[in-house]
């Protein structure tokens, strides 16, 4: 009978292990994607802002090619 508890309690201390080292994956797999989200808004930013500068730069191209035609 005290070989079938110790076994239990052992089996139980891996589960209770195990349970621990997926929640630390979890943790770096969550840390991982908000990483990659943060990155991913900064380049977000970056092309609406290369993209306004670029339709700045053809509207001033255009007010240009009607000051040369005048």
């Amino acid at each position: 009978m005290m070989r079938v508890s110790e076994n239990f309690k052992v089996k139980s201390d891996q589960i209770k292990e195990m349970m621990g080292m997926q929640q630390i994956a979890l943790n770096e797999i969550v840390k991982s994607i908000s990483s990659i989200n943060e990155i991913t808004q900064t380049y977000v930013d970056g092309s609406r802002n290369l993209y306004s500068d670029a339709d700045m730069v053809g509207q001033l191209a255009e007010m240009l090619k009607r000051d040369v035609n005048i």
